[in-house]
């Protein structure tokens, strides 16, 4: 199979579901030939070893075309591409397409997209100054969590497991208490979670630097009066 694009009228085994294969519409079928039924919200009711498991489309078709099983996919976003799909994870096409708006190359599709979700997180935000419930914002930006965490090792900014998790905890609560202060106002959460992050780990290696500037000052005294 070529890079992530799969054939529409094709159809693809399963990754750790060897009951079942998936053509590239999306439809998912028993190997006897029967399809399964769509549950709209849920995705196909799959099972493997007597546990039942409502998996997308989208992640199905991802993990098909990576030959990984799909619960190790987080997310998964689908393109048409010609008469074939191309599917990536949602990390992936948010870094496709913030790349593309900066270069002023969006297709109409993927700026609707955009902005679709722009104006879904910002009504949230409405939604949240009205009625002063962060109920369904503070669900929204724990979405990223696993992203996040990715992000922070990505860069390098620590590989230590308590410290990412520590480190997420403190920026996820941080956040929400600047947007109940009215402090900050966002419109793409990811994007501000990584700045957050970004600003998170510059303070702290300042904050270590002052204190290992301090004890060596405090050590250097200590010798001068001795």
């Amino acid at each position: 199979m070529s890079e992530n694009i799969i054939n529409k009228n094709s159809w693809y085994s399963i990754p750790g579901f060897p009951n079942y294969e998936i053509n590239g519409k999306g439809i998912v079928r028993y190997l006897n030939g029967k399809e399964l039924r769509l549950i709209p919200g849920k995705g196909y009711s799959l099972y493997r070893n007597r546990e039942q498991r409502y998996i997308r489309p989208a992640r199905l078709l991802y993990a098909v075309s990576h030959g990984i099983c799909p619960t190790e996919v987080k997310g998964a976003v689908v393109l048409n591409v010609g008469e074939s799909l191309k599917v990536m994870t949602r990390t992936e096409y948010i870094h496709l397409v913030n790349q593309k708006r900066k270069r002023g190359l969006l297709s109409i599709g993927e700026a609707q997209e955009y902005y679709r979700k722009a104006v879904a997180f910002s009504t949230m935000m409405l939604r949240y100054y009205e009625t002063r419930d962060l109920t369904d914002v503070a669900s929204e930006i724990s979405k990223y969590e696993n992203e996040a965490k990715c992000y922070i090792r990505k860069m390098n900014y620590s590989i230590n497991r308590d410290t990412i998790n520590e480190s997420w905890d403190e920026i996820y609560f941080n956040i929400l208490t600047k947007i109940t202060e009215g402090r900050i106002s966002i419109i793409e959460p990811r994007s501000y979670i990584f700045k957050s992050i970004r600003v998170y780990f510059t303070m702290l290696r300042k904050s270590k630097s002052r204190i290992v500037s301090f004890n060596n000052l405090f050590k250097q005294i200590s010798r001068d009066t001795l």
